[in-house]
């Protein structure tokens, strides 16, 4: 195989769409939801095309469509550890075992969880990390805890049809200040600046956060339906084995291995970027393949 593409996600699906139509082989793993983050997107209005903006769910269809008009298959199965022997990459997926000349990582991010030692009792089966699980609810009240972006994207979709508080534990919003002023404008969505929250507990099929001031200990409980947590995010590399990480800076300088996406831009999370990182790695590989080919 000549290229391993690791995630689904907008880079990864880029990534392969180019690599497709360089007449080079590979194979793309996903083993969640095709899409990534943008499935938990309210409203991507930054992709060029879509002057009314679009929903990232709504993006992630045609992109579906797109893997299908090239009739390139996602691989469903994890990637469980990826090696660099003998001048190949040795990937571990569903058991089974395949060689790669170059590797693609747009395994994208994992979400900061909150901390085990704030939940009291069987909370954490209404507590969750990403939106698109909750996004079909409808009458309820659900609290978000964070203050950048996400939070504040979460807020608005679920407000349309929920009741949402917002906590926002450092001072204010660290969010686009248009986001700020959408949420200022929701009328189902609420903000609770210097909030800490200290501990969640089950109250029934509800759940009862217990938030007091920042740097204090005191403060009042809140019942809500369902807590979202939007509190950072890491690059997902569990699957990194220990050659690899070895080696990682090497093989990166001689052009066998490639990071695009969420994966390596930090803060700069966004579609057309991702889809930039995907396209650019694919071009640079078949470059390479062009320059060795005897």
């Amino acid at each position: 195989m000549d290229v391993v593409i690791v995630g689904a996600g907008p880079a990864g699906i880029a990534a392969a769409i180019q690599l497709r139509r360089s007449g080079v082989g590979f194979v793309l793993f996903e083993h969640k939801e095709i899409g990534g983050l943008l499935l938990n997107a309210h409203l991507v209005e930054n992709y060029p095309g879509f002057p009314q903006g679009i929903s990232g769910p709504d993006l992630v269809q045609r992109f579906k469509q797109q893997l299908e008009r090239w009739e390139i298959p996602v691989s469903p199965e994890s990637v469980d550890r990826v090696e660099h022997r003998d001048g190949a990459f040795q990937v571990t997926a569903g058991g089974r075992e395949l060689m790669g000349r170059f590797l693609v990582i747009a395994s994208g991010t994992v979400a900061h969880r909150l901390p085990a030692s704030i939940f009291q009792g069987e909370a954490e089966d209404r507590v969750f990390y990403e939106v698109f699980p909750i996004r079909s609810i409808r009458g309820q009240h659900i609290g978000i805890v964070g203050a950048g972006d996400a939070a504040f994207d979460y807020g608005l979709q679920l407000a349309e049809h929920n009741r949402v508080t917002i906590f926002c534990r450092d001072g204010g919003p660290c969010c686009l200040p248009l986001l700020e002023q959408r949420a200022g404008e929701a009328d189902s969505l609420s903000l609770r600046l210097h909030s800490q929250l200290q501990a969640v507990e089950k109250a029934g099929k509800n759940l009862l956060l217990h938030v007091a001031p920042e740097g204090e200990t005191q403060g009042q409980a809140l019942e809500v339906d369902y807590l979202l947590a939007a509190v950072g995010r890491s690059p997902f590399l569990s699957f990194f084995g220990p050659s690899l990480e070895s080696s990682e800076a090497k093989l990166s300088r001689d052009g066998c291995l490639y990071f695009a996406g969420d994966v390596k831009n930090g803060l700069y999370r966004q579609t057309a970027i991702s889809v930039g990182d995907g396209i650019k790695a694919a071009m640079q590989i078949c470059e390479r393949l062009r320059k060795t080919k005897p």
